[in-house]
């Protein structure tokens, strides 16, 4: 903060020649400029031979002076026998950056931060602003000349944002100082547009604040730097629900009065507020402000960063603080918002507090010290139960939903039931949901002709004694059964001569006469999917049809327990009117697609939305979904069907409407890789699903809670760890 910085900020303008090596001068930086570039040029066949050329590749590299690059490229792209021609690039080493200070100086509060780590997943795909509201900015600062965009004077509008106290040149270098430019330092989000604000000198007023913050969000920043602070304002509180509601992070240091007394901005609630560490101890810095209104921790002593050029020959100094702690917080929001666009203010705070790691004063505020690496994987991982294969992805889900299985009975024999299905038979698994509800056991899957050693393990986990093979031979061969048994597994097989008599045997367990039945046609599988999970938790047996026939096994099935009630699920594209109209009191449950239908059935079955969760899986590869019709019955997470690489017209409609006063907060778990459900898809859900959560946590009007204190709140503990 730069009101406290007096006492606790040290600016070391002049530094030992022994410590770092004086900065490249002009004229270096001209003369390493001036050097020729080279061109590669690769050719259809050899016709000639020269020094430079490779004559086994057909390859010529040649030497070109700077200014003469395009030239020669167009020149040598017209001639015929000219494959391609581009200019020789520089590419970096993953994790390392060549800017001269980095290695001595930075790279122990990056490491500490997991930042190098980071930087090898980190590809991002768009550049952001970062506005840094303080003293000014060097505008000539060989390492942030490059990064400013539409800088701006808050105190006298008009004139240029000069720094004339070197703690604004300091903050954006560690915001935005360019990387890789073989130039003093690195910046974690690595190349970030800085939009340097100024907004005093020594004393910045709440006016000029303010007044900056408008300017900042009304000219495109995605996230606020403010290095500074003092008592309430509600001026600037205004300004910062103003930049909220635009969807813009806001980043403040906690202050360096080592108190827990609320400093302002940091303290209120839509702000991310920032406490020090010490990274050499590896604790909280000794001067930093805490308490419980205090977000998050970074590095904050001892920090290198740029300097006005006009306050020493070497434009690099060190500063400690929390206004040091600030600037690192807000270049690690840029780098998750360059590679992750999609992503709302809200995700990317949320994002950067779940992963945040525990350390030697973690305990004195809301969450830990910033953690980049876990940050920038969480984007794929978050909220999904999944495996490598679908077979492995089953035995995720039944680990996730069962914790043990109790001794149940089927037909004449005893015991600790597991359904095995096969991968690749669909409708046996969608039969079968709810006679795994009736045993409180999962479905897994295996491939027809090998057991997985990780389905050996998953049953041994869950205290299995005892596994019911679905299918055939075909379906389940020998061979897996027979290694079961070699296990140690009881095995009995639930088997017709085709699907619809399968299905029959199956629901033998479960149909009750004059009860209710549930029909879906038995070679399209989105329909049943939909309704698998209310199948198995209202005990209604399903079985299927062709579209225009009712197949004997399924007439019998019917004819044996004289159903008075049929659930037809799916249009007539699917399932015509003439079979409807053979069975018993039929009502149809349908959409002109697989994701309308869906929310038909949802709608029918939880028509007052009380529901505390989703499902998600995707309506188009299904093997995922047939293990997760059991799992939705056990946990009381309906199934939400959506494409794998959006959210469907129909399900959007469902959600905005159907949801939004739904006076809780709504779980979500995805059930699949991102192959199955995009990570794009998975956070556009997140958004809607959780959009409560977030205004409770972070709106202006919110009440932070420490994400720790909801942990039991959700089954599947999304939002909270």
């Amino acid at each position: 903060m730069h009101r406290l910085l007096k006492t606790v900020a040290v600016i070391s303008l002049v530094l030992p020649s022994l410590l770092i090596a004086p900065f490249q001068s002009s004229a270096e930086t001209n003369q390493e400029d001036s050097e020729s570039k080279r061109v590669i040029v690769k050719y259809k066949s050899n016709e000639f031979s020269s020094q430079s050329m490779n004559d086994s590749k057909n390859v010529e590299i040649i030497h070109v002076e700077p200014d003469e690059v395009t030239e020669t490229i167009k020149e040598y792209e017209d001639k015929p026998n000219v494959e391609y021609v581009e200019e020789e690039l520089e590419y970096s080493y993953f994790g390392t950056v060549n800017d001269p200070y980095f290695k001595e100086y930075q790279k122990l509060h990056f490491d500490y931060s997991q930042v190098t780590k980071a930087w090898d997943l980190y590809s991002p795909k768009k550049k952001i602003v970062i506005a840094v509201l303080d003293s000014g900015i060097d505008m000539n600062h060989p390492d942030l000349k490059n990064q400013i965009i539409k800088p701006y004077n808050a105190v006298k509008p008009g004139s240029q944002p000069t720094d004339n106290n070197g703690h604004g040149t300091h903050v954006a270098g560690l915001v935005g100082a360019q990387t890789n430019n073989k130039v003093g330092v690195a910046s974690i989000a690595k190349n970030v547009s800085i939009m340097p604000v100024k907004v005093g000198d020594e004393a910045p007023s709440t006016i000029d604040i303010a007044e900056g913050i408008y300017y900042a969000v009304d000219n495109g920043a995605n996230i606020i730097n403010l290095s500074l602070g003092g008592a309430y304002s509600k001026y600037v509180d205004d300004a910062i629900q103003y930049a909220y509601n635009k969807g813009v992070i806001v980043v403040a240091a906690s202050g360096n009065s080592s108190t827990s007394i609320r400093h302002y901005p940091a303290a209120l609630t839509s702000v991310m507020s920032v406490a020090a560490i010490d990274t050499a101890s590896k604790s909280l810095a000794n001067y930093s402000n805490y308490g419980n209104w205090v977000t998050i921790a970074a590095p904050g002593t001892d920090l290198l960063s740029t300097v006005p050029t006009s306050m020493a020959s070497n434009p690099y100094g060190f500063m400690s603080g929390t206004s040091m702690a600030t600037p690192m917080v807000a270049s690690f929001a840029g780098l998750l918002k360059g590679q992750y666009p999609n992503l709302n203010h809200n995700q990317l705070r949320w994002m950067m507090e779940y992963t945040s790691m525990d350390y030697n004063g973690s305990q004195y505020h809301q969450n830990g010290a910033i953690n980049a690496w876990d940050a920038v994987q969480l984007y794929d991982t978050f909220a999904r139960i999944y495996g490598k294969t679908s077979v492995d992805t089953s035995n995720e889900m039944a680990l996730a939903a069962w914790e043990s299985l109790t001794e149940k009975s089927l037909g004449q024999k005893k015991g600790k039931f597991v359904i095995l299905a096969s991968n690749q038979s669909f409708p046996d698994s969608l039969s079968a949901g709810a006679l795994s509800y009736l045993l409180d056991t999962p479905i897994l899957l295996t491939y027809p002709t090998k057991l997985n050693q990780s389905t050996v393990s998953t049953l041994k986990k869950l205290g299995a004694t005892d596994v019911a093979i679905l299918g055939g031979t075909v379906a389940v061969s020998n061979a897996v059964e027979n290694s079961l048994k070699n296990n140690g597994f009881g095995t009995l097989r639930l088997k017709g001569d085709n699907r619809y008599k399968t299905a029959s045997i199956i629901n033998d367990y479960i149909a009750k006469p004059n009860g209710t039945v549930i029909v879906a046609n038995g070679r399209s599988f989105p329909d049943a999917l939909s309704i698998s999970s209310f199948s198995a938790s209202l005990q209604i047996p399903i079985v299927f049809v062709e579209k225009d026939k009712i197949p004997q096994e399924t007439k019998d099935f019917l004819n044996k327990y004289k159903f008075s009630k049929t659930f037809v699920v799916g249009g007539t594209g699917v399932v015509s009117d003439k079979v409807l109209k053979s069975l018993p009191n039929p009502q149809r449950l349908s959409g002109k697609t697989r994701y309308e239908t869906n929310v038909r059935v949802l709608q029918h079955f939880i028509p007052s939305n009380n529901t505390d969760g989703f499902l998600i899986a995707t309506g188009r590869n299904f093997p995922d979904a047939l293990s997760g019709g059991a799992v939705s019955a056990k946990v009381e997470y309906p199934l939400l069907l959506v494409d794998s690489t959006k959210i469907p017209t129909e399900t959007n409609t469902f959600l905005n409407t159907n949801l939004k006063n739904v006076p809780y907060v709504i779980d979500m778990a995805v059930l699949g890789g991102k192959a199955a459900v995009s990570s794009e898809t998975l956070w556009k859900l997140d958004a809607k699903l959780f959009d409560r959560f977030y205004k409770e946590q972070y709106s202006p009007s919110g009440s932070y809670q420490s994400t720790s204190s909801t942990k039991n709140e959700l089954k599947f503990a999304n939002k909270v760890k």
